[in-house]
């Protein structure tokens, strides 16, 4: 069962020599499945997802069907601030630090923050989420100065993309991690962040 233009289908047959798939619509609902990890995005491609989140866009050029899911998305993101960065806990035990700042930037703020004594659970392109069993974190004393902004790198995205780095054994590993670590950072974005306020919203029911 799958999803495709809106509604729910089932797989029939596959005929592997045409490379066709014959499906039949079912009232059951689907589900669209998006296997691998997400690419990293840029920091003004995730702060124009904030942006359209609160409010911006022109709704005359989305479908009524667009229109209607964008709204109920606003909804579930109702408490974010233009100014601010964000920190929702979610389920008993965690938090989520909205950033919209972009994988290279988070994960560069998730080390950071780790390597702090604050317990980080994982990272992707718009939010950190935290550990909290033993207590929400002072995130503003945790972030980075301007100056350690400038100088900090993603470490663990480095660790994560040394398998894939063509040629890479051909070189060091050292040398792969410092090369990989400068190509997936990204300061400003992390200095912003660093330097924004951060806002606390009510408890998730997600």
């Amino acid at each position: 069962m799958t999803l495709l233009g809106g509604r729910g289908w089932r797989l029939v047959h596959l005929d592997w020599d045409r490379r066709e798939a014959y499906v039949e619509p079912i009232e059951l609902p689907g589900r669209s499945l998006w296997l691998g990890t997400g690419l990293p995005l840029r920091f003004a491609l995730c702060q124009a997802q904030k942006r359209v989140l609160l409010g911006a866009g022109d709704p005359a050029l989305l479908t009524r069907r667009a229109v209607q899911q964008l709204e109920e998305i606003r909804a579930r993101f109702s408490w974010l601030e233009k100014d601010a960065t964000l920190l929702e806990p979610t389920t008993p035990g965690r938090a989520r630090w909205w950033t919209f700042a972009g994988l290279k930037a988070n994960a560069t703020l998730a080390d950071h923050l780790a390597r702090n004594g604050c317990p980080v659970l994982g990272r992707d392109n718009l939010a950190i989420t935290l550990d909290t069993s033993q207590s929400m974190p002072h995130l503003e004393a945790l972030r980075p100065s301007p100056d350690e902004a400038e100088r900090l790198t993603p470490q663990s995205l480095a660790d994560d993309a040394l398998e894939s780095l063509k040629f890479g054994f051909c070189t060091p590993e050292e040398l792969c991690v410092e090369s990989l670590s400068r190509r997936l950072s990204d300061p400003e974005a992390v200095a912003v962040v660093a330097a924004e306020r951060v806002a606390r919203a009510r408890a998730s029911a997600a």
